[in-house]
C-alpha cells in the first residue's frame, strides 16, 4: 500500500493525507509531526451483489480537486470496472474540528439498479506509532470500528442517511496472513462471521455498509443515486468518542450547505477554468499554497515540513518534521505576502526552541523536542531564521524575538570573531560537510539588517560583516570563471557544482557587495548547469533520488532571473517563462512536489512540500 500521497486537508486539530488513488493514507492528530500518524490507509469501494469492486486510478478516469474556500477536497471515480461500467462515484473529504467525514455520493446505471450495491471499507490503523493494540468491537447498539493505543483512540462509523445509521459488518482481521488484501475484503463480504469482532495486535479494520438506498435521479431517469457518510473521530476516550459519533448518527446536518454546492458540475467547471485561464489558475495556486502552509502549522507553530504518512520511507523521507531552515523561509514568504498572523506562530514556535547559545538544533518534532539528525547544527538555518524575525519587526514589536535576534548574533560575532567564517557544517541539502556560500550569505543578511537593532553591537557586527565578506571573496571566489564555488571542505577542496542556492545573493538576498556582472555570471552559470527539459535541478550531477528537478529551483531561478531584468531587460521575458513553466508543475489538486521528473514533470516524491509552496507563494507576489 505505499505510495506517494497527493492531497492534504486540515482542520486546527487534525491533517489528513490522500493516496495518488483518492483514498485515505494519514491522519495526524493531536500533532501533526510523523509520531502521530494513526493510520496506514483507509480504502473504500464497492461491492454489487457481492462482489468487490476497488477504486483504481490506473483503470478509472479519476480526479482530484481541492476547493480551498471551503477547505473540501473532492475525488471523482468514473469506474471502468470490466464487468461493471459507467459508475461514478465522488468523495467530498472535509476536516472539521478533530473529525474527518467523507461524503460518498454514487451515480449508478439503471442495469445495475436492482442489484445488492454497498460500501466497504478495509483500514490499517498504527496509533502513536505502534501497531500492539487495535480492536474493532460494538457495544453501543450501532456497529464502530474502534482502534486504540494507550490515551488515543479512533472510532469510525457509517451513516446512510437516506435509510440507515450504522455499518451492517464490522469485523477484525489478522494481518500476518498469506492472501492478498483483494481477497480478504472478498472472503470478508462473503463470510462476515469468519472474522470476530475483536482482535488485538497486527490487524485490519473491515467493515460494509448495510445495501444503499437508491433512488431515481431527476435529472436522468436512467440514473439511480445513493449516498454514504463515513466518520473518523478522534478523543482520548471511548465515551468521547461515541458522545461525537451519535451526533452525527443522529442525522446532524454535517456542513450541508457548503457540500449541495460541490456537485460534479462544479468540479468539472472549475477544472476547466483552472487549466484554461493562467491567471485563474494563479489565483488559484496562490490560495492552496496558503492553504498548504496553515494546514502544516501545528497548534503550537510547529510547521512540519510535509505530511509524513508514509512509515517505510519508500516514496518519501521522513519529512514529518519541522526544520527551523524551511520553517523561518515559510514564515518570511508569509510575511512578504502580508500574512502576518500565519507567520506569528511558526516564529513562536522557532522562539521557544532555540538553543541556550542562540543557534538550532537540525530539526525538531511538534513538541519542541530533537528529532533525529545528521548534524547537530547547519550553519545556514541561524541566519536565515534571523532574517525572518527582522522581517516581523517591521510590522509590530515582540520582546521575544528581539531576544532571540541578539543571541543568534551573537552566536554569528562569536563565530567569525574565532574561526572567520561560521562552523563547518552539512549545506543547505544536508549532504556536503564543510564551509557554504549560501549559509554565509544567510549569515551576511542577518548581521546586515540587524544593524539598526543594537547599536551597542555595531561594532562587532560591522567585524563580522567584513569577516564574512573576506572569506567569500578569499576562499570561494573563482577568478577565471567569475562566480562562487558553493563550498570548501575541511581539506580545502573547493566544489565547484553549480547549485541554485548560489543565486541567494541575488534572491532572496541582496545586501552581499557583488558586482552586476558577476550576478549575471552565476545567473548564466546556473542557468546552463541546471535547467532540464521540464523543471531545474538544485545542484550539478545531483543523485539523490535518481537527480530529478525541484520545483523551488524552479521558482528560485525565476526570482533570480526577475532581479536581475533591471540589468538585462531580455531577462524580464526569461523569468515570466521559468514562473509559467514551473508553476504549471503542480499535481491536479494544486499540490506541489519535492521534485519532478526532469523528462515528464509527474510529481516524485514528497507531496506537497511546505518550502514548494513557500517559493510559490513569494514568486507569485513578486510576479503579480
Amino acid at each position: 500500500m505505499h505510495e506517494n500521497y497527493s492531497s492534504i486537508v486540515a482542520s486546527e486539530k487534525i491533517l489528513a493525507c490522500l493516496g495518488e488513488d483518492g483514498q485515505l493514507k494519514g491522519l495526524f492528530w493531536p500533532f501533526k509531526d510523523s509520531h502521530h500518524s494513526h493510520l496506514e490507509f483507509s480504502i473504500c469501494g464497492l461491492a454489487i451483489d457481492g462482489e468487490s469492486i476497488w477504486l483504481d486510478k490506473n483503470r478509472d478516469d479519476m480526479q482530484i480537486s481541492f476547493f480551498h474556500a471551503e477547505n473540501i477536497l473532492a475525488v471523482h471515480w468514473k469506474v471502468q470496472h470490466p464487468r461493471f461500467q459507467n459508475i461514478e462515484v465522488i468523495k467530498k473529504v472535509i476536516p472539521q474540528d478533530s473529525s474527518l467525514i467523507e461524503k460518498w455520493s454514487l451515480d449508478i446505471p439503471i442495469e445495475y439498479a436492482n442489484k445488492k450495491i454497498q460500501m466497504w471499507l478495509l483500514s490499517s490503523w498504527k496509533i502513536h506509532s505502534e501497531k500492539r493494540f487495535q480492536s474493532v468491537y460494538s457495544e453501543t447498539g450501532e456497529d464502530i470500528i474502534f482502534a486504540y493505543n494507550g490515551n488515543f483512540w479512533v472510532g469510525i462509523a457509517a451513516c446512510n442517511d437516506s435509510r440507515y445509521s450504522h455499518f451492517q459488518y464490522v469485523r477484525a482481521i489478522q494481518s500476518n496472513t498469506n492472501i492478498t488484501m483483494g481477497e480478504i475484503v472478498d472472503t470478508f463480504l462473503r463470510e462476515p462471521n469468519h472474522y470476530r469482532r475483536i482482535e488485538m495486535g497486527n490487524v485490519y479494520a473491515a467493515a460494509c455498509t448495510q445495501p444503499l438506498a437508491l433512488t431515481q435521479s431527476r435529472d436522468n431517469n436512467n440514473i439511480f443515486n445513493g449516498e454514504v457518510t463515513i466518520l473518523y473521530e478522534f478523543g482520548f476516550h471511548q465515551d468521547e468518542l461515541e458522545q461525537k459519533v451519535s451526533l452525527h448518527l443522529d442525522k446532524t446536518p454535517i456542513r450541508n450547505n457548503v457540500i449541495e454546492k460541490i456537485n460534479r458540475n462544479i468540479i468539472n467547471e472549475n477544472i476547466l477554468k483552472i487549466k484554461t485561464n493562467l491567471n485563474i489558475k494563479k489565483e488559484y495556486l496562490k490560495n492552496i499554497s496558503l492553504s498548504v502552509l496553515k494546514s502544516l502549522i501545528d497548534e503550537n507553530g510547529a510547521l512540519v515540513a510535509a505530511p509524513e504518512c508514509d512509515p517505510d520511507f519508500i516514496s518519501s523521507g521522513g519529512y514529518g518534521f519541522i526544520w527551523p531552515r524551511d520553517a523561518a523561509f515559510c514564515a518570511l514568504s508569509l510575511m512578504k505576502c502580508g500574512y502576518i498572523n500565519e507567520a506569528r506562530p511558526i516564529l513562536q514556535f522557532l522562539s521557544k526552541v532555540q538553543n541556550y547559545n542562540g543557534d538550532y538544533f537540525q530539526r525538531f518534532d511538534s513538541q519542541g523536542n530533537k528529532a533525529p539528525s545528521w548534524c547537530e547544527l547547519q550553519a545556514d538555518q541561524l541566519g536565515l531564521v534571523i532574517v525572518s524575525f527582522i522581517e516581523y519587526l517591521n510590522y509590530e514589536k515582540n520582546e521575544n524575538f528581539s531576544l532571540s535576534i541578539k543571541k543568534g548574533i551573537q552566536k554569528l560575532i562569536h563565530d567569525f570573531s574565532e574561526k572567520g567564517s561560521l562552523q563547518n557544517s552539512f549545506d543547505l541539502w544536508e549532504e556536503f560537510y564543510g564551509l557554504h556560500f549560501y549559509a554565509h550569505i544567510c549569515a551576511h543578511a542577518a548581521l546586515t539588517n540587524s544593524l539598526p537593532l543594537f547599536p551597542e553591537l555595531e561594532s562587532d557586527i560591522r567585524n563580522s560583516i567584513k569577516t564574512c565578506e573576506n572569506f567569500c571573496y578569499n576562499h570561494l571566489y573563482v577568478t577565471k570563471q567569475k562566480r562562487f564555488a558553493r563550498g570548501v571542505d575541511p581539506h580545502s577542496n573547493r566544489d565547484l557544482r553549480a547549485d541554485i542556492s548560489l543565486l541567494s545573493c541575488i534572491f532572496p538576498f541582496t545586501q552581499f557587495p557583488i558586482e552586476d556582472s558577476l550576478k549575471l555570471s552565476i545567473f548564466e552559470f546556473c542557468s546552463e548547469k541546471l535547467t532540464t527539459k521540464m523543471g531545474v535541478l538544485r545542484y550539478e550531477n545531483d543523485i539523490y533520488k535518481g537527480g530529478n528537478s525541484w520545483i523551488l529551483a524552479g521558482f528560485w531561478l525565476a526570482q533570480a532571473a526577475l532581479e536581475l531584468s533591471h540589468i538585462k531587460p531580455e531577462l524580464k521575458i526569461i523569468a515570466n517563462n521559468l514562473f509559467e513553466n514551473t508553476l504549471n508543475l503542480s499535481n491536479d489538486a494544486g499540490f506541489f512536489a519535492e521534485q519532478i521528473h526532469s523528462q515528464t514533470g509527474k510529481p516524485l516524491w514528497v507531496v506537497p512540500l511546505a518550502w514548494s509552496h513557500a517559493f510559490y507563494l513569494w514568486t507569485y507576489e513578486k510576479f503579480k
